[in-house]
């Protein structure tokens, strides 16, 4: 696989495969379930070997139209097996779990036919189609910044926390590894953004907030040494606004997960937006790992 172009969804699950038969001694594919549309939900485990590991998890693509995270979390694949030796050091007692794509229905649809597409594909009875599922997890659900219109383009929140299949799956599963899991990171686009939870309201914060921050300014200089560019540190609703029902939130608020962060990585403007030319992929998927890197240094 490469990060000169992007990428189909059968080219992220055939590098999964090819990694677990190359290395697998350290890596190997498991599905957390099935979309609404009946595709697996894939994860990729990175093993540490250890006996009592802490556990790591790593996702992207829950929004269709994000193309550039679900290259970046395949790239963390790539460098954590393929490469695993320049980091022995970081990962020596880490599994990683990576999940590529959260929403592959909505990844294809995007890729095919309409590239701003945002949300899964699911049919309402009504005829429209989609539920955001960044608005579909069961932490303070329902609350800010979404919709409850069916209809609604962008973040329709769902009928009821955990409606959809994707977010019933990859919750059941995160849960059932939840021992011991130390970091959550979800890779958005776009913004250049390291945000901390909560973002439920405009207010509301973890208790250990600072230890949050301390840790996301550490993968903040990490991702800035690769290429000089500045990713924003600071609470959710504060840099972006408040949106209910988002993964990082239920990983913090209901998992327990220590360190949960979203970031909105490459570009930050508009202009460019969903549409990051390829060119800039390998850059991009540089300053991601690096910021897991920084991160893992601090479990």
């Amino acid at each position: 696989m490469d990060w000169t172009s992007y990428h189909r969804l059968d080219d992220f699950y055939t590098y999964m495969e090819y990694l677990a038969a190359t290395y697998p001694k350290i890596a190997s594919v498991g599905s957390a379930g099935k979309t609404i549309e009946g595709r697996e939900l894939r994860y990729l485990k990175i093993s540490s070997g250890a006996a009592n590991p802490k556990k790591f998890w790593v996702d992207g693509g829950i929004h269709a139209r994000e193309w550039v995270a679900p290259a970046a979390a395949a790239y963390v694949m790539r460098e954590l097996v393929e490469n695993r030796s320049k980091y022995a050091s970081i990962v020596s007692n880490i599994d990683f779990y990576v999940m590529p794509l959260m929403n592959p229905d909505g990844y294809e649809h995007s890729a095919t036919r309409e590239r701003m597409w945002r949300k899964n594909r699911n049919r309402h009875q009504n005829g429209c189609i989609g539920v955001d599922l960044n608005r579909n997890w069961g932490f303070n659900w329902g609350t800010a910044g979404i919709s409850h219109n069916p209809c609604d383009p962008q973040i329709y929140a769902g009928a009821k926390a955990f409606s959809e299949p994707e977010t019933q799956a990859i919750s059941k599963f995160i849960l059932s590894i939840k021992n011991n899991l130390k970091a959550y990171i979800s890779f958005h686009t776009y913004g250049q953004y390291i945000l901390i939870p909560y973002a439920f309201d405009d207010v509301s914060k973890p208790s250990d907030f600072e230890e949050l921050k301390r840790v996301a300014v550490k993968a903040q200089s990490a991702m800035k040494a690769v290429a000089g560019e500045t990713y924003q540190v600071g609470h959710t609703p504060t840099l972006v606004g408040a949106a209910a029902g988002g993964s990082d939130d239920w990983a913090k608020g209901t998992v327990g997960v220590k360190y949960a962060y979203t970031f909105e990585l490459r570009p930050t403007n508009y202009r460019v937006g969903f549409a990051l030319p390829a060119s800039q992929l390998v850059v991009a998927s540089q300053e991601a790992l690096a910021g897991v890197l920084a991160v893992a240094k601090e479990l």
